[in-house]
């Protein structure tokens, strides 16, 4: 199995997954993704390229990062979700970080401050009414497990 890692990944920062791979004899191969981090791969006339419909953005600072993310410009956000929505490619944002329910992310106190956890949940939610964006969280220990069963819609 060959599971793609974009290229903008920043180096080290998913040492879980890559640590995950090598346990499992999966080969992890850098190309530039058109949306999220990981796709699944396969070689095809001696080139490895995306398979699939599934496509996982990780979020490895948690609703920290996810927040930084989606308050950033609106239209920017709207054009990079709608891209994987017009391609037909499923994204499930892996946000790294355990949480149980909908109600623990609503009463979630950003220590930065500038979104709240009602105000993240609810942009959360238009992208799941707008574009079909699935959000999951996981254990950073198990990230890697994860990551492959959802990119294997298991």
């Amino acid at each position: 199995m060959i599971l793609i890692e974009d290229t903008r990944q920043q180096k080290g920062k998913h040492n879980n997954v890559h640590k995950y791979c090598d346990s499992q004899g999966i080969e992890i191969y850098p190309l530039t993704l058109t949306v999220g981090d990981y796709m699944l791969g396969e070689v095809q006339n001696g080139k490895v390229v995306p398979i699939g419909n599934r496509s996982v953005d990780t979020k490895s600072l948690g609703l920290i990062e996810l927040a930084g993310d989606l308050s950033k410009d609106e239209q920017a956000l709207d054009k990079k979700y709608r891209k994987c929505y017009e391609q037909g490619i499923k994204l499930i944002v892996l946000i790294e970080e355990p949480f149980g329910s909908i109600q623990e992310i609503a009463s979630w106190k950003n220590p930065h401050g500038f979104v709240n956890g009602r105000k993240l949940l609810d942009k959360m939610h238009r992208l799941k009414m707008m574009y079909g964006i699935d959000f999951m969280f996981c254990d950073k220990k198990r990230t890697g497990e994860t990551l492959i069963k959802l990119l294997k819609g298991v």
